[in-house]
């Protein structure tokens, strides 16, 4: 058997980029072999246990059956499912944890996959490529863990974790573009100006409605005072506020 290219794609979930296996005897000795290889390469809900042509739902009983630069849809016991809609799927921004450089990336997850939480996890994986490795938990941005796939809101943010513990930043404020969503800041008017306080609550409203918000003030905040006025505090004043100086002459 001459080596074989080819690209595998999870049935009935039309988000799935496809995952490419190059067959050869030395490295499949059985057609089995290889349906196990795939079930655990393109993180399968179930096992998969059968292989078919994308287009005519053809099933493939052997490996010599697969054509070099073909492509294959992999299912369970399930019917091959021909060009399924998202139909209950989620799309998702998420963050990668601790990380305020990296902007969220985006997650498309359709309905079979959300039944499967390890399998989410296991995408969740792949596209955060975190330093401390595998991601563990995806919480929401308060921090709390979610657990489930109906529990996630389509359109929300989340952020991905491993084993480390949930680091409370600010992901939403810094990497989201402000025209991508609509931003509520609680602040507090003084003085003749607008001035906003330490214990700072932060709502983030997506065009899905969803709401996000930050119940604790984060520990790097907590303990601050502001520093009061007296005669030793010297505050600069703009030019053209100070007595005896026109702007623009020295």
């Amino acid at each position: 058997m001459a080596v074989t290219n080819v690209v595998v794609y999870r049935n009935g979930d039309p988000f799935f980029q496809g995952r490419k296996f190059v067959v050869n005897q030395r490295q499949f000795l059985t057609f089995e072999a290889f349906l196990n290889e795939v079930t655990s390469t393109i993180h399968a809900p179930v096992a998969v246990r059968n292989i078919y042509t994308p287009r005519q739902g053809h099933r493939v009983m052997e490996l010599g059956e697969l054509q070099n630069g073909c492509q294959y849809v992999a299912a369970g016991f399930e019917r091959w499912n021909k060009g399924d809609p998202l139909g209950g799927g989620k799309k998702e921004g998420v963050f990668r944890n601790g990380d305020l450089l990296s902007p969220p990336f985006r997650l498309l997850l359709s309905k079979s996959t959300l039944l499967e939480w390890d399998g989410v996890l296991g995408l969740l994986t792949e596209k955060a490529s975190l330093r401390s490795g595998a991601v563990r938990r995806l919480c929401r941005l308060d921090g709390v863990a979610v657990s489930s796939g109906e529990e996630l809101v389509n359109g929300g943010y989340y952020v991905a974790v491993g084993t480390e513990k949930y680091k409370n930043l600010p992901y939403f404020e810094l990497l989201v573009p402000e025209n991508s969503a609509q931003r509520v800041f609680c602040i507090q008017p003084e003085q003749g100006f607008v001035k906003p306080t330490l214990n700072v609550s932060f709502c983030f409203f997506t065009e899905e409605g969803g709401v996000y918000k930050v119940k604790d003030t984060r520990k790097e905040m907590r303990g601050a005072q502001e520093v009061a006025e007296d005669k030793h505090t010297m505050v600069e004043l703009p030019v053209d506020q100070v007595r005896g100086v026109t702007p623009g002459k020295s």
